[in-house]
């Protein structure tokens, strides 16, 4: 397997000969000249190679899967973190697109990217965002279904954003539907054949994800400033509006005062009543924040899944979601509240039944579904046929 990290960046439109940035300020430690030509590499193709949440984890998780599994990679993105790429022993390609609004960067990268995956036809490729040109979708969200969820029709750009989405499936040999919600809305809401869709729920790092014992729950809330006279409810999110804040603090509202702090998690501060709502940033040890709270309640208007479930399960804290949401087909259980409905009288309901049941019991979700890394990596590997691409 070929080792050294390699960055290659790409800027002209039309060129896609690869422009070596050393010396460049900034840019020359990214650069590592290589020995010897790389063997064919399993490329995976997204907007971002940085630490995050969403899909810029799971693009995370599926470099660390690859690498576990002895399969050498190429990312190609539009930004990188250059000790991610080093930390994570993948090739990257990089295709800037510093343009405003977000939809123009995004058309960019979907120009340019087009063009390079023509040039590299053949090779086995898997798109986690909606380009087209890869062999395999990744699919965890779509925008149509979520114009539908919030009952907008949309305007200019909403109706280019859904022209790229159907001009990449259309293209796409398979694409992965991370629940069967999402194989639905891609099957009615685009025309997608079944055959051509594939349902795989997305992974979730077992090894970082588990259960703590009281006494480290205990020890985690010390540490987080969290006292005994309220209960904490976690509120993980990057979209506030989407994922439901505004419908939690009124449902809280509904509860005895000063039962219960929102805590939100997440780089983005939110607006919220005073001593109602506190914002931690960013974590990088989500679990242990997990730990540290009483229940995770994330009454999204729109979650094609929702991994934070499954997250907050395996810690053993109990979850508040929507019946809406992908992950509500598999989590289910004493301390897995499923919100009939998204009225705030129904989400105060659920967060009374998820203190009451107080740590969620050990779940077998994972081994049921297939969600270790390992296993994901591996059905993904087996949407390759006649590709030989382990040991690379």
């Amino acid at each position: 397997m070929w080792q050294s990290t390699c960055i290659i960046i790409e800027f002209s439109l039309v060129n896609t000969r690869p422009w070596n940035p050393a010396g460049q300020p900034g840019l020359a430690q990214w650069w590592g000249f290589c020995s010897a030509e790389p063997a064919v590499k399993f490329t995976l193709v997204h907007y971002a190679l940085a630490r995050g949440g969403g899909m810029e984890r799971y693009l995370t998780d599926l470099l660390r899967g690859f690498a576990e599994a002895s399969v050498g990679t190429r990312v190609v993105a539009g930004r990188a973190d250059g000790r991610m790429s080093d930390e994570l022993g993948t090739e990257v390609v990089l295709f800037p697109a510093a343009f405003k609004p977000r939809l123009a960067a995004k058309l960019v990268f979907y120009l340019r990217v087009r063009r390079w995956l023509r040039q590299h036809a053949g090779e086995p490729t898997l798109g986690i965002a909606r380009v087209p040109g890869v062999q395999v979708m990744v699919c965890g969200g779509n925008h149509a279904g979520y114009l539908r969820a919030r009952g907008r029709r949309g305007g200019f750009a909403d109706r280019l954003e859904l022209h790229m989405e159907r001009r990449a499936y259309a293209e796409a040999r398979l694409i992965v539907a991370h629940s069967e919600m999402m194989r639905r809305e891609l099957h009615e809401l685009y025309g997608i054949p079944d055959e051509k869709l594939v349902r795989l729920y997305p992974p979730v790092d077992t090894q970082c994800f588990r259960r703590f014992s009281g006494d480290e729950r205990a020890a985690l809330r010390r540490r987080f400033g969290f006292d005994g006279s309220r209960a904490r409810l976690l509120f993980p999110s990057g979209s506030h509006r989407r994922k439901g804040l505004d419908l939690l603090v009124e449902a809280v509202g509904l509860l005895p005062k000063d039962r219960c702090e929102i805590i939100v998690a997440g780089s983005r501060a939110p607006s919220g009543p005073a001593g109602l709502v506190r914002h931690v940033g960013r974590i990088e040890a989500m679990e242990e924040l997990y730990a540290a709270c009483d229940a995770t309640v994330l009454p999204s208007r729109y979650e094609p899944f929702g991994l934070v479930y499954v997250e907050s399960a395996l810690c053993g804290t109990p979850v508040v979601m929507p019946g809406t949401a992908g992950a509500a087909e598999i989590l289910a259980g004493p301390g897995m509240i499923v919100l009939p409905s998204l009225q705030p009288e129904a989400i105060a309901a659920g967060i009374r039944e998820a203190l009451q049941a107080g740590p969620a019991p050990a779940t077998t979700v994972v081994a049921d579904h297939g969600l270790s890394v390992a296993a994901h990596v591996r059905n993904l590997l087996a949407l390759f046929p006649g590709e030989d691409v382990a040991n690379r």
